[in-house]
């Protein structure tokens, strides 16, 4: 009984390794020829929150301060078969192993766009978009914690001020 214990508990640790999130999608095809590749750090999402002239002088206020709590985006995109086909794989992957939800299809003349998202009663946590041409592939991944009440008053345009 304890190798049993023991072996599942060793299997349920490499799955937990072998998960990959936004992060570990873009380190490993940032690196790649014939790819674009932008991060965006928590930091830059912390400066940008902190933009009270930004605020002032744009329709943003309510949408400013939630920024802050975003821990980064990353972009990848790539117009090479064999990169595109590993690319959406690997983000089919993803989306599988959590428990995203997907909020939007949109198919145009070969393009299909899904925006998934993973979330509680209380909060988002993550969105990813992605999309896909007969020759392109583009993923936008967006991890940080947006309370749904928040959420729900940037998607109805009224800021509370």
């Amino acid at each position: 009984m304890k190798k049993i214990l023991t072996l599942l508990t060793l299997s349920l640790a490499s799955l937990c390794c072998l998960a990959q999130n936004g992060r570990d999608l873009y380190e490993k095809f940032s690196s790649y020829e014939n790819v674009s590749a932008v991060y965006i750090s928590p930091a830059m999402f912390k400066m940008v929150g902190g933009m009270q002239a930004l605020e002032e002088q744009t329709d943003a206020e309510g949408f400013i301060p939630d920024i802050k709590e975003f821990r980064g985006m990353y972009i990848i995109n790539s117009e090479n078969p064999a990169i595109c086909d590993e690319l959406y794989g690997e983000a089919v992957e993803l989306l599988n192993s959590r428990k995203y939800e997907l909020l939007m299809e949109a198919k145009d003349d070969g393009e299909t766009v899904h925006i998934y998202a993973c979330y509680t009663m209380d909060y988002i946590s993550s969105f990813i978009l992605l999309a896909r041409e007969i020759d392109e592939v583009s993923l936008i991944i967006i991890d940080g914690k947006i309370l749904q009440k928040d959420l729900d008053t940037m998607m109805s345009g009224n800021p509370q001020k």
